[in-house]
């Protein structure tokens, strides 16, 4: 028999108090349990006999991997709230009610995952880390080539999520955590010297390059949500905030192939990898005016231009991409790939080539081409190489005068064991 306990958007990680009184789990972001994502997540309690579950944290930041005390009135968890991951200790009363803000506990840990044995004298915790650089090959005229082959274009100890090439071929824009936490950089697109774009203590990311290669787009995680803004390429300006503010989640901001509008994505609270609508922004010479709402039933939104008014849609039920005219609503959406359903294939933003003439779209399987007016998808590029996946969710590939440039990872974890003081019963 199921018995229902409770509802939480993207519940995961739970544990059971040693009583048997109370579940402790994680309400979002269960992406972190497979790449270390670092979006927001709170830590909620709820009674083993069923109930409205309480939420026990607030901060806006990543909170994970619940373990208890052996008196069933500790819990133990992770969290970036101070910077870095370490552990943090919550107290609760017979009731399941926090009665003491969470107490650090560890400086410098950068736990991922922690477990505490039944004794409390243990503590078992493991490390990862999940570095990606970006690579590069030539695109090839029939066929497909192995990420094997790719060139590294980046070299140094960072997580870079998102990347882009300008179109005028000087810049390669990309986030990357190496200053601590992840804001935008730049660099010549041939090699030179870095320069840091977006600066302070949020973490920002998905970089967009404005046709004219004179402005960027991205989002910034902020008090638990993400907004949209605009900055100079060259930096040092205050960027402009575009999206409302309205929604939980703006994000992956793109410009228009005439940089006259901005598009991003807006999704609802527990939907991480679907866009309930987006939003578009279009730009006067001087200032940013009204924002236009799109949202087509059954169809998920890309924050991705086909050219003009398009934007690209998935039907997901069918298996389909979609060009979506914003400009005239009452044209159907039209199959751009021809009725062909490649298993697995499309999952992903797609991106547009800096010529605007190709249309670019990414799985973990490797990534497909076809003419940006629609055409038959043609794989390009195989991730096939185990040792260097892809990352899944970032928009992380981008294609500028015969080459294809894409992260891949080099994930790697220790587990670590610790004795513990003052848990025991």
């Amino acid at each position: 028999m199921v018995t229902l306990l409770g509802r939480s958007p993207d519940p995961h990680s739970l544990a059971w108090s040693p009583d048997g009184a109370w579940i402790a789990y994680v309400a979002e972001n269960a992406r972190y349990l497979v790449d270390w994502n670092i979006a927001p997540s709170s830590l909620w309690l709820v009674p083993t006999t069923g109930g409205a579950p309480t939420r026990l944290t607030t901060s806006g930041t990543l909170d994970a991997s619940p373990t208890w005390a052996p008196d069933s009135r500790r819990v133990l968890f992770t969290s970036n709230r101070g910077g870095t991951r370490d552990i943090y200790q919550l107290n609760l009363d017979g009731r399941g009610r926090a009665v003491t803000d969470p107490v650090r506990v560890t400086t410098g840990l950068n736990a991922s995952l922690i477990s505490l044995s039944a004794d409390g004298r243990e503590l078992a915790y493991s490390v990862a880390t999940n570095r990606s650089n970006i690579w590069s090959v030539a695109l090839p005229n029939t066929g497909s080539v192995s990420s094997r082959a790719a060139e590294l274009v980046t070299s140094d100890k960072e997580t870079i999520e998102s990347i882009g090439v300008s179109a005028d071929g000087q810049w390669l824009i990309f986030d990357s955590d190496r200053a601590g936490v992840q804001q935008i950089f730049r660099r010549p697109l041939g090699g030179g010297t870095l320069q840091q774009i977006t600066r302070g203590s949020a973490p920002t990311f998905s970089a967009s390059i404005s046709p004219d290669s004179r402005f960027i787009a991205f989002h910034t995680i902020a008090n638990g949500v993400r907004r949209a803004f605009v900055a100079s390429i060259e930096g040092g300006d205050q960027p402009v905030q575009v999206s409302r503010g309205v929604g939980p989640d703006e994000r992956n901001p793109v410009w228009s192939p005439d940089g006259s509008r901005l598009a991003w994505q807006m999704l609802e609270s527990g939907s991480a990898n679907a866009a309930s609508a987006v939003e578009v922004a279009t730009r006067s010479p001087s200032e940013w005016g009204a924002i236009k709402r799109v949202e087509v039933p059954a169809i998920q939104m890309q924050a991705a231009w086909l050219g003009g008014g398009t934007l690209l849609g998935r039907d997901l039920l069918n298996r389909r991409l979609l060009a979506v005219n914003i400009d005239r609503a009452s044209e159907p959406p039209r199959d751009i790939a021809r009725g062909l359903v490649i298993e697995n294939m499309p999952v992903g933003q797609g991106v547009i080539s800096t010529d605007g003439r190709t249309l670019l779209i990414r799985n973990r399987l490797g990534i497909w081409m076809l003419p940006g007016g629609g055409g038959v998808p043609r794989q390009v590029v195989r991730f096939d190489d185990p040792l260097h996946p892809i990352g899944l969710y970032a928009r992380n590939f981008a294609m500028h005068a015969g080459r294809l440039y894409f992260t891949l990872q080099d994930p790697q974890s220790n587990i670590w064991v610790a004795p513990v003081t003052g848990l025991s019963k």
